[in-house]
């Protein structure tokens, strides 16, 4: 990915960053639901990144990234060629999503049908597009180091601890459910379940999805383009 962990005469046998490489593998692990049971477990997970060592700054960008990047190479990439397209990125969102409905619709009595799979298909894929925040086209390391940092902190603590609930609040502002505009509010939830948009609505979940990766990029001090 071309994404250097190792400022500061650091490298990924640091502790620290061990620590953030076996946090990546474990949030990996909390992702193989298999059971009802699994899903249950991983609302309620949380990782930690660096445990109760206390780092600078820098050594806390470095785990972040360390982090996500092991997400990156060891999750997403499905051809496993060193890029996370978005394309790629997408599609593991997608099935991750359709396996947890399938697994939520069995444990209900019923099979999931193509409703719940144009969910998944269109959550993974506005999360995707949105998290390319310079617009190349791939999801890098620093893109989701931001979104992991901020799942962290959205307790105010920015302590390591990555809890599912922080990534279900970022994944919400990423793709815009959340939106402070009513209108993008309204689009994207009424998209997210599956139903057909008007052109009108189709051209304000575009402006939407342009706005939140403009607001998010800017505040991850990343270069917007498109």
């Amino acid at each position: 990915m071309g994404v250097n962990v190792n400022t500061d005469n650091t490298s990924v046998t640091n502790p620290y960053l061990e620590s953030a490489k076996a946090a990546a593998k474990q949030r990996i692990a909390n992702a193989d639901i298999k059971t009802y049971d699994d899903i249950n477990n991983l609302m309620t997970s949380s990782v930690s990144l660096w445990g109760d060592k206390v780092l600078t700054e820098e050594q806390q960008k470095q785990a972040y990234t360390q982090y996500s990047q092991t997400m990156l190479d060891e999750y997403y990439d499905i051809n496993g060629d060193g890029t996370v397209t978005i394309e790629e990125f997408a599609k593991t969102e997608e099935l991750s999503s359709c396996k947890a409905g399938e697994i939520q619709a069995n444990a209900l009595g019923f099979s999931a049908g193509e409703l719940e799979k144009t969910i998944s298909q269109r959550t993974g894929n506005v999360f995707a597009h949105n998290l390319d925040f310079n617009g190349n086209g791939n999801i890098d390391a620093e893109e989701l180091s931001f979104f992991n940092k901020e799942a962290d902190g959205v307790d105010g603590a920015y302590d390591g601890k990555i809890k599912n609930a922080g990534e279900s609040a970022m994944f919400s502002a990423v793709t815009g459910m959340n939106a402070s505009n009513p209108e993008y509010n309204r689009v994207v939830n009424k998209y997210f379940m599956g139903e057909t948009l008007t052109p009108e609505e189709q051209q304000i979940l575009k402006d939407c999805q342009k706005t939140v990766r403009t607001n998010i990029g800017k505040a991850a001090g990343i270069n917007v383009e498109g």
